[in-house]
């Protein structure tokens, strides 16, 4: 990864036929030092070689399982491998839950995102004629997902929470750039908002046993009854929020034409991050 070659060819996992995963790895961490310096030293073609390396990677991957698609998923630390990830998408789209570390986490990766954006597009003019190509760096805020908290008999519901009503205003202030008057009083009324999910605490477990996504148990897993409820209203929700994603980057499908079977539902599918 920071050679002037390219890295070495990705191993993915097949998951389904639509489906690949490349797996992180906590060695990952030793590239955090490098990429940093990488970001500080003059825009050359090693420098600009070692910092689009993880995107040559994620394109390889996407390559080979012909892919249309590329799901990143980031930690919250906003460091240098962070940078260069985001580097690497087009868009990002940010999960929240209705709490303080939350809201802070917003007032923190505007601003980094919007830099991050700005410097990269300087080294990119700086480059000219470069010898390999290069992401474009987009890095353009799709909106976010918020996770409910579980219901507690000593608090109130969390729409209610004085965090969670703050959420659409932070996140047009230091996402999106905007000032002015206020935004909506709850996510639930925020157009930036694609989803709000429950946490579907009682088939987490579940989910883990039988290898699978929650919304995919079956009476076999162990998911009967209210269980079984569950699991529907799982896949309502997370498909209801793939097909706003997908509409939002300009992929489709039409809502309207969704599929109503779990297991219709395919891979057709730039570069997203989800960035917590």
């Amino acid at each position: 990864m920071l050679e002037d070659g390219d890295p070495a060819p990705p191993e993915v996992v097949r998951i389904t036929p639509d489906l690949g995963l490349l797996a992180g790895d906590l060695a990952l961490g030793r590239l955090e030092a490098g990429f940093a310096e990488a970001w500080l030293a003059d825009p050359g073609a090693r420098t600009l070689a070692r910092l689009s390396a993880p995107w040559r990677v994620v394109q390889a991957a996407a390559e080979a399982i012909d892919a249309a698609l590329i799901l990143i998923d980031l930690g919250p630390t906003p460091g240098a491998i962070t940078r260069t990830a985001l580097i690497a998408s087009d868009f990002v789209l940010v999960p929240l839950g209705p709490d303080l570390r939350s809201l802070h986490s917003l007032w923190l990766l505007g601003p980094m995102i919007q830099r991050w954006r700005a410097a990269w597009a300087e080294r990119l003019a700086a480059a000219r004629s470069p010898d390999r190509p290069l992401p474009a760096g987009r890095m353009a805020p799709i909106g976010y997902v918020v996770q409910e908290l579980p219901l507690r008999l000593t608090r109130t519901p969390w729409r209610d929470d004085r965090w969670a009503v703050r959420m659409p205003d932070a996140y047009a202030r230091a996402l999106l750039g905007a000032a002015g008057a206020p935004g909506p009083s709850a996510p639930a009324h925020d157009p930036n908002c694609l989803a709000i999910l429950k946490p579907f605490r009682s088939l987490v477990g579940m989910a883990l046993e039988a290898r699978k996504p929650i919304f995919a148990l079956t009476v076999a897993d162990g998911a009967i009854a209210s269980h079984a409820v569950a699991v529907t209203q799982a896949w309502k929700d997370y498909r209801a929020l793939a097909d706003r994603l997908s509409a939002r980057i300009g992929l489709g499908p039409d809502p309207d034409q969704s599929p109503t079977d779990p297991a219709e539902c395919g891979g057709d599918a730039l570069s997203t991050t989800m960035t917590r």
